[in-house]
C-alpha cells in the first residue's frame, strides 16, 4: 500500500516516479507520444481534461505548439542515507519501510539489499536509514531555462542554434551574444 510521506524537497509531499508536464500554471502526470506530443492525465475534469478513461482519469492530448504547455519533466525520488550521505533511488514508499535501490556493493551489502539484474542492489529497510527524500529533475523541455531538449524530430535550423542528439533526445542550446561571453 503506497503511503503519503512528507520531506522537504518534494513538490507534492508524495512519492513520484515519471514523466511531468506543466499545463496552465499545473503538474500533470503524462505519457510521450513522439514528434513533440504528449498525453496528460488529471484526477479531476475540467474544460480541458475531458476524455475519461477505465482508471477514472481525465485525459488531454497536446502538443509543444500549445502555449499552455510550459514546461516536462522526468521526475525520479532520491533518498540519502543517515550513516555515509550518500544518495540511493528510491523505488517506493510503504507502510512497512521503503524499497531503495543502488549501484554502490559496499553500501548494498550493508543495507542489507539483494542484487537485481537491471536495478542494482534493492530491498526494504526502514524509514529512520534515510535522512530525507527529494526529487531529482531531469527538463526534457524547459523554455524559461533557454534550453529545449524534446524527444522530436528536428526539421531544420537556424545559423544561432546548435542541435546534438544523445540518446534519442534532441537537445537545442540557444546562444545569445553579449560583450564578452555567450551562454547557452
Amino acid at each position: 500500500m503506497k503511503e503519503r510521506f512528507d520531506f522537504e524537497g518534494t513538490s507534492t509531499g508524495e512519492y513520484r516516479e515519471g514523466l511531468y508536464v506543466m499545463y496552465c500554471g499545473k503538474e500533470y502526470p503524462a505519457m510521450y507520444l513522439g514528434i513533440g506530443r504528449f498525453v496528460l492525465y488529471s484526477d479531476v475534469a475540467d474544460e480541458n481534461f475531458t476524455f475519461p478513461t477505465q482508471d477514472g482519469r481525465y485525459l488531454l492530448q497536446t502538443d509543444l505548439r500549445d502555449e499552455d504547455l510550459t514546461r516536462a519533466c522526468e521526475i525520479r525520488m532520491v533518498g540519502i542515507v543517515r550513516s555515509c550521505y550518500e544518495s540511493v533511488a528510491v523505488r517506493n514508499i510503504l507502510k512497512e519501510g521503503i524499497i531503495i535501490s543502488t549501484y554502490n556493493p559496499r553500501l548494498g551489502f550493508e543495507l542489507g539489499l539483494k542484487p537485481m539484474k537491471s536495478l542494482g542492489f534493492t530491498g526494504l529497510v526502514d524509514r529512520k536509514i534515510l535522512i530525507g527524500i527529494y526529487e531529482e529533475r531531469d527538463y526534457l523541455w524547459n523554455p524559461a531555462l533557454g534550453i529545449c531538449t524534446t524527444l522530436c524530430q528536428v526539421t531544420g535550423t537556424k545559423d544561432k542554434d546548435s542541435w546534438f542528439v544523445d540518446n534519442d533526445r534532441i537537445t537545442q542550446l540557444y546562444v545569445v551574444d553579449t560583450k564578452n561571453e555567450s551562454k547557452e
